[in-house]
């Protein structure tokens, strides 16, 4: 599963073994087309049965807080597509950073809304995965504390709040490294998260899960 590397690619995973976490940015066109696409999208509510039945899911979600807090959506055919393209784009140098060859297992798409209330996502927490499993965050918009990001602990203790033009993105263990949003003081925040997993192949194909769908059961089958 693991690659042989060298130079480059043993540097990057030790510098993310280090700190769980690494930002990327996608190509200027690519984030204007993502953000074009994702307003295809259609609004759905979230609710404890929205999830692919061989996934693991939370049944214990307060549906009217959370979509009080969120407005979710389903991926379109377009959005998916788009998707596939910028995960074959960053499918090596993620690989180099986590040390393995990878598939996405979920995606999934919402917008954290203006609030002074935390909850869910929005306060501290873990995701409680598997460590090996991890998370892609998108920001096809500006992200920032004044637009709405996301902070993380670093392993050292530190804080890290994630900035940067339309298009960026972070791969981080989501699982390890304790983290959460932060809503926008006005208007919107969209993200769009990649759940990931060891995979012998790699590659695969840009799915979802259903908003309440976390991980397969089997992930690495």
């Amino acid at each position: 599963m693991f690659y042989a590397m060298r130079g480059s690619r043993t540097d990057n995973r030790d510098k993310y073994m280090e700190g769980g976490y690494y930002i990327g940015s996608l190509k200027k066109n690519t984030a204007e087309r993502l953000a074009d696409v994702i307003e295809q999208d259609k609004i759905v509510r979230m609710i404890a049965s929205d999830h692919n039945p061989n996934y693991i899911h939370n049944d214990r979600i307060d549906e009217e807080k959370i979509n009080k807090a969120n407005i979710f959506y389903r991926p379109s055919t377009q959005t998916l597509e788009l998707l596939q393209e910028i995960l074959k784009t960053i499918e090596v140098p993620i690989a180099s950073h986590i040390g393995s060859r990878w598939k996405a297992v979920n995606v999934r798409h919402w917008s954290t809304q203006q609030s002074k209330e935390s909850y869910g996502a929005n306060r501290w927490h873990t995701d409680g995965m598997p460590n090996s499993i991890r998370k892609i965050m998108i920001y096809p918009q500006e992200v920032s504390v004044l637009t709405g990001t996301t902070e993380i602990q670093k392993k050292n203790g530190e804080n890290y709040t994630v900035e940067g033009e339309a298009g960026t993105w972070l791969l981080f263990d989501n699982s390890i490294l304790l983290h959460r949003g932060i809503p926008p003081p006005k208007g919107s925040r969209h993200v769009l998260e990649i759940t990931i997993a060891p995979s012998f192949r790699g590659g695969g194909i840009a799915f979802f899960a259903g908003n309440n769908g976390q991980y397969p059961q089997f992930p690495w089958q």
